[in-house]
């Protein structure tokens, strides 16, 4: 009997595209984990630098909050709005950070506090806690204290913004893309269409 011949072709030529030297295919899949481990390196570098900005915007007097406002999960949204409210009612003037909005503040956030769920508040670019821990703190009393001196926020909320920092883009209403109306982009596919934000 013939022996069958197994056909590596399609095996190789995957292989041989990426650029890591000769070998054996065990070897070039080392090579291939070396070079991810390599761009994974150069991604947390990239982050941890951004992060560096962020402490030294973030450091002095500045009280951020990454919330959503997407209501598909009744309770993370409901605990972001009840702190939103508690914030309101203390006057004082928050940075939020809306990880629905924008993937690069949960990005962000993951990479802050890994495994976190919002609302998450920083204070002085420290993390201060979650929804219960500032409640908690603000019925002691100790949240008040926390913040003595920070800066409060304009007595009247923005007309345009209504306070938020941002508006939904006039186009696609947050949505990244165009459900209604007509389309000034004809002809294009709807992948195409996509905005790479939903805000302004």
């Amino acid at each position: 009997k013939k022996k069958k011949k197994t056909c590596t072709f399609a095996l190789d030529l995957e292989w041989s595209s990426i650029p890591l030297g000769k070998g054996t295919i065990r070897g070039k899949k080392h090579g291939v984990r070396k070079t991810l481990e390599v761009m994974m390196g150069r991604e947390k570098m990239r982050m941890s630098d951004k992060l560096a900005r962020t402490y030294e915007e973030e450091r002095n007097g500045k009280i951020v909050m990454y919330t959503t406002t997407m209501q598909a999960v009744r309770d993370t949204y409901s605990k972001c709005e009840k702190l939103k409210k508690l914030f309101y009612g203390l006057r004082l003037k928050v940075t939020f950070k809306d990880v629905s909005m924008e993937r690069a503040f949960a990005d962000e956030l993951e990479e802050r506090v890994p495994g976190a769920v919002v609302p998450q508040v920083f204070v002085n670019a420290v993390h201060y806690g979650d929804a219960a821990k500032v409640e908690a703190a603000n019925e002691t009393g100790e949240l008040s204290r926390l913040l003595q001196g920070f800066e409060e926020r304009s007595p009247e909320d923005c007309s345009t913004c209504g306070g938020m920092g941002y508006i939904p883009c006039g186009w696609c209403q947050g949505e990244k893309n165009n459900h209604r109306g007509a389309n000034p982009k004809q002809g294009q596919s709807k992948a195409a269409r996509k905005k790479p934000t939903g805000v302004h």
